[in-house]
């Protein structure tokens, strides 16, 4: 799963004969926990990579206090997880259309809202409904807060910002769960 467009493009070409335009190809490790999709989308080729996490609370909530058997919540979680492989290129595009702020502003709300919907949904169907969504939503403005920071660090600090973010946003959803 180290590889990247073009070793994944090759792969393509190797098994089907060419990569189609306005197809996609989906790639997953052995051990299947770890997904890439690359894209031929008519004017070149895009890769989304996601890590597919147990989600062993999640899953648990799922079918104890929800009811849900295992593999709907199984289903419920994947979702979330293909919903956040195309956030990258959706917040990053739509940075670019409307600016950093109002993309970190519109996923944010977005997310909080998707968020308590999912809370309060009662159907299974309304689960599989939110959850890509929330995916998209809640990792949409990791490129405007990515680009955000190499606006304003300096190049030998940027390392240790963007370390900065995931500890502050890992001890985020610490507290939040707690």
């Amino acid at each position: 799963m180290r590889a990247g467009a073009d070793t994944a493009l090759a792969r393509v070409v190797s098994v089907f004969g060419e990569a189609r335009a306005h197809h996609a190809y989906l790639f997953v490790n052995k051990r299947a926990n770890r997904m890439k999709v690359l894209v031929q989308d008519g004017f070149g080729l895009w890769l989304c990579a996601r890590r597919l996490y147990e989600g062993s609370f999640i899953r648990a909530a799922l079918t104890q206090e929800r009811g849900l058997r295992p593999e709907l919540a199984g289903l419920v979680i994947s979702l979330y997880a293909v919903g956040g492989m195309f956030a990258g290129p959706f917040g990053g595009a739509l940075a670019d259309r409307v600016g950093r702020r109002a993309t970190l502003l519109a996923g944010t709300s977005c997310a909080g809202v998707l968020m308590l919907a999912l809370g309060l949904a009662r159907s299974t169907w309304a689960l599989v409904a939110i959850a890509p969504w929330l995916g998209v939503f809640s990792d949409a403005c990791r490129p405007p807060l990515a680009a955000a920071v190499a606006d304003v660090v300096p190049l030998e600090h940027r390392e240790r910002a963007y370390g900065l973010i995931s500890w502050a946003i890992n001890l985020g959803f610490a507290t939040a769960s707690a």
